[in-house]
């Protein structure tokens, strides 16, 4: 599962690629990135459970489990961690990846993840892309 985001004003190519790709983590993700905050040094987003349920039709209580386990890190599981980035720069064709979620808690029937301020461009591209085509990736899925 990826998603692939061109911009043209410095020929970067930016996108999204998972390790272990699953539905509801992704759903996750990019509920996550439409919802993204920012602050002086940080990339946050905040997400209580109805705001997921009502994004995917799941009520909190099918949410709570789910969630937990995303926030979980480790080989074999599909986390929300899994989500990298990658830049490719035209030119030269080389390509780099790194992970976008720095840091995910769920306390309190809310999701607070974190994201990567290093690329804080490219989230940024992340975020514009997904609140304009996210509700019909969601409902492809």
């Amino acid at each position: 599962m990826y998603a692939v985001v061109e911009t043209k004003e410095n020929e970067l190519t930016v996108g999204t690629e998972c390790r272990v790709p699953d539905e509801f983590t992704y759903m996750i993700f990019i509920i996550g990135l439409c919802n993204l905050k920012e602050g002086q040094t940080e990339l946050i987003s905040i997400l209580s459970n109805d705001m997921i349920g009502k994004a995917i039709h799941k009520t909190p209580e099918e949410l709570a489990p789910k969630i937990e386990a995303l926030t979980k890190r480790g080989k074999d599981i599909n986390s929300i961690y899994d989500w990298y980035t990658y830049m490719k720069n035209s030119p030269d064709g080389k390509k780099i990846s790194c992970q976008i979620v720095t840091d995910a808690v769920y306390k309190d029937e809310k999701l607070i993840l974190r994201y990567n301020y290093s690329l804080r461009e490219e989230i940024l591209i992340l975020n514009k892309y997904y609140k304009n085509h996210g509700d019909e990736i969601i409902a492809r899925l």
